[in-house]
């Protein structure tokens, strides 16, 4: 059977959503289950706990890991298999789907070590480095795409960018005081500074929309 250009891209884009949607119900499901079994063993100090939370918990970022990579491939066929689909549905979906994509890379990973280090008391491990390590490497591919940002016309959606952003320079600042390293104490400034400015950006375009009168404007 000969296949032509539109059967492989249905074949490629199949593959890959049945791989993200295996991955993804894994991990939504490991959450919670990770997050009773930390409870449980901050709770009572029960060896055995700690050996779960460990176990699961390294399951459940990899199945992370996974999701993002399935993710990914899967954002960049939309664009080279089905361009004029989304250029059809661009405004429906697009919006979402890179705020989804924005979250996913930044926000979880900074969270995860963080509570980890609420737990433990500790960031010098590869349950705080590894998620760590992902968040700052997904900020540094958003910083690639700065040029581009700054050209998208203003939305209210533009906050949104303010929490990422905020939680990557939190838990770089605390991996920072963990491991006393003078690396991660300038990365760690480095990223305060810039979540600042992002922050009061944000919030200073927003106020500015809001006196012109393009905020709630009526259709």
């Amino acid at each position: 059977m000969e296949l032509d250009l539109v059967d492989v891209s249905r074949w490629q884009f199949g593959i890959t959503t049945v791989y993200h949607f295996i991955f993804v119900p894994l991990t939504i499901g490991l959450a919670p289950l990770v997050a009773a079994m930390q409870t449980a063993w901050h709770v009572t100090g029960r060896e055995h706990w700690y050996r779960a939370t460990r176990f699961f918990g390294t399951l459940f970022l990899i199945n992370f890991a996974m999701g993002v990579v399935t993710g990914i491939v899967q954002e960049f066929q939309f664009g080279m298999n089905w361009s004029e689909y989304s250029r059809f549905v661009g405004d429906v979906f697009g919006a979402p789907l890179a705020l989804e994509g924005l979250a996913a890379f930044l926000a979880p990973p900074s969270v995860v070590a963080l509570s980890w280090q609420s737990l433990t008391g500790s960031l010098a491990d590869p349950v705080g480095i590894v998620p760590h390590a992902t968040a700052v490497f997904f900020a540094l591919l958003l910083l690639t795409q700065v040029p581009r940002l700054m050209r998208l016309p203003f939305s209210l959606p533009i906050l949104a960018y303010t929490f990422p952003v905020a939680t990557v320079a939190t838990v770089t600042v605390a991996m920072a005081g963990a491991t006393g390293s003078g690396f991660h104490t300038a990365l760690g400034i480095i990223a305060l500074v810039a979540a600042t400015g992002i922050v009061l950006g944000a919030v200073g375009r927003v106020a500015w929309a809001a006196a012109q009168g393009q905020i709630f404007r009526p259709e």
